[in-house]
């Protein structure tokens, strides 16, 4: 037998309602390359899905080990939300920093955000790709965007970092899917997020294609 009922809130309700607030809508410019997220931990939750038939998560959320006082992650399933600075995706990217930060005053957090876009994936793209590499970096990270923002922004070249150092102290720690990193960064990463900093990325669906 049916029987209607009120569902109870999820236990991720206000960490949804942080990480979409002040969005509509959002667009997408690339519909072939969007990819898809997988959530499978208990403390992870999808924030964006696409509406059609495949329901895509194109953005969600977690935290570290699903525990909801310890470092907090989120993931977008493509870098156009990044680099967008002219509509609802760059809230969307800000209210993910912020999430993660546990702050909401952008003057109270540091950004550190990976400014190192590896070209080895494209070794083997066709001559149009390859004679217009100018398009690759001008979809880089806009340090200035976010510094314009009140945030305090740390630019992270891990190219020329010594990992032995560890990470400078920061809020949260921005990359990008286009960056690859070595063991010796993997590892600091995973220790800066088990040491309780924020994580907010956004993957590159279709590296691995090249």
């Amino acid at each position: 037998m049916f029987s209607a009922a009120t569902l109870p809130n999820p236990p991720y309700a206000a960490d949804y309602a942080a990480l979409i607030a002040g969005v509509i809508n959002s667009p997408t410019e690339d519909t072939k390359h969007l990819g898809s997220i997988a959530v499978i931990n208990a403390g992870a939750f999808p924030v964006l899905v696409e509406h059609g038939g495949n329901r895509q998560v194109m953005e969600a959320a977690g935290t570290y080990n699903s525990d909801p006082a310890a470092s907090r992650a989120v993931v977008f399933s493509h870098t156009q939300w990044e680099h967008s600075y002219n509509d609802a995706r760059a809230r969307l990217f800000e209210n993910a920093i912020q999430w993660a930060s546990r702050k909401s005053n952008p003057a109270d957090i540091v950004l550190g955000i990976a400014t190192n876009l590896d070209l080895n994936f494209m070794t083997n793209l066709d001559p149009y790709y390859l004679t217009n590499l100018n398009l690759y970096f001008t979809t880089q990270f806009d340090l200035n965007y976010f510094a314009s923002q009140g945030y305090q922004v740390v630019p992270l070249n891990f190219s020329t970092l010594d990992p032995t150092n560890g990470l400078p102290p920061m809020d949260v720690l921005v990359l990008d899917g286009h960056v690859r990193y070595d063991e010796n960064w993997v590892q600091q990463i995973e220790k800066f997020n088990a040491n309780g900093g924020g994580l907010a990325m956004s993957m590159t669906p279709f590296f691995d294609l090249h």
